[in-house]
C-alpha cells in the first residue's frame, strides 16, 4: 500500500495543504471570483427560482403535475400537494428570487481569499489547468511550483 504524505505550499497569497500518496510538482491558486460570473449566476438563480415558484404554484392549483409518468410519482406529487410541500416550496422559491433582486447587481469581485484550482504533476498540465473555462472566473490564477515559487 502507497504511503500519504502531506505536502504543503507556502506561497505569497497563503499555504495550501494535500494530504496524497501522488507526487505533485504544481499548485494553481485563484483568488477573486469575477463580478460578472457572480452577476450572471445571480440573474441565473432568480430566474430559475421564479421558474420553480411558477411551477410548484401551478402544481398545487392543478391537483397534479403533467411531468409524472409513474404511479409512485403521481402518489408523491398528491402528498405533496396534501401537506402543502408545494406551497412551501414556492413561496421559499420566491422569497430566495425577491432577496436576490433586492440586493441589486453585483459590482464588485469576490473577496474570500485565495483557493486551490488543483494540484498537477507538470508544468504543461498546470499550465492547461490555469487557461481552463473554470479558471477564466477568477481574476488572479497563479501557478506555484510545490516549493512556493511562483512560475506565473
Amino acid at each position: 500500500m502507497a504511503k500519504t504524505t502531506q505536502l504543503t505550499v507556502k506561497t505569497d497569497v497563503g499555504t495550501f495543504t494535500r494530504k496524497t500518496v501522488r507526487t505533485y510538482s504544481h499548485i494553481v491558486v485563484v483568488q477573486g471570483e469575477r463580478k460578472e460570473v457572480l452577476e450572471r449566476r445571480r440573474l441565473a438563480d432568480i430566474a430559475t427560482d421564479r421558474k420553480n415558484a411558477a411551477r410548484y404554484d401551478r402544481i398545487a392549483a392543478e391537483g397534479f403535475d403533467p411531468t409524472d409518468r409513474h404511479p409512485s410519482h403521481v402518489a408523491s406529487t398528491a402528498r405533496m400537494i396534501a401537506d402543502g410541500s408545494l406551497v412551501k416550496w414556492a413561496q421559499e422559491a420566491r422569497d430566495r428570487a425577491d432577496a436576490l433582486d433586492a440586493a441589486g447587481p453585483i459590482t464588485a469581485d469576490d473577496s474570500a481569499p485565495a483557493g486551490v484550482l488543483g494540484w498537477t504533476g507538470r508544468l504543461d498540465l498546470a499550465l492547461k489547468l490555469a487557461g481552463t473555462e473554470q479558471a477564466l472566473n477568477y481574476r488572479h490564477v497563479r501557478i506555484y511550483a510545490v516549493d512556493g515559487t511562483q512560475v506565473r
